[in-house]
């Protein structure tokens, strides 16, 4: 396996690498969406490290992590509920009125908006063992 730089990468690769960078950004400051991150963030960022090619899903890795579109019903909406507290963050609305207006979002528009966005199943409050 050849290494590469993050220069390397081919456009798919790099849009996977802006989704795992999104999920880890530094000061834990997450971006409204994946196309906020220029290539020259990324490519200062992992500066000086290399990866292998087969690491990488869009080339078949598999790994635990899923996307957007391969989320349950259950963790979309969950998902559509961080979206829109983040994005009304300044409204001071309450739990009910974030659910409320997270229900009107079609999938879709998730789905694109945290394209390349890498999700573990067990970050879902919804999949965790409810408390008895």
């Amino acid at each position: 396996m050849e290494k590469v730089t993050v220069r390397d990468l081919t456009p798919e690769e790099l849009l996977e690498l802006k989704g795992e960078y999104n999920n880890y950004t530094p000061q834990g400051r997450m971006h409204a969406s994946i196309d906020e991150i220029t290539d020259e963030e990324v490519f200062d960022h992992y500066a000086g490290m290399s990866f292998n090619h087969e690491d990488f899903v869009c080339n078949g890795a598999k790994v635990p992590y899923i996307t957007a579109e391969a989320l349950s019903h259950e963790e979309l909406g969950e998902l559509k509920e961080r979206y829109t507290a983040w994005l009304l963050q300044d409204k001071n609305l309450s739990e009910a009125q974030i659910k409320e207006r997270a229900a009107s979002i079609p999938d879709e528009k998730i789905i694109r908006h945290y394209a390349g966005v890498q999700f573990w199943h067990d970050e879902f409050d919804c999949n965790r063992p409810k408390e008895e």
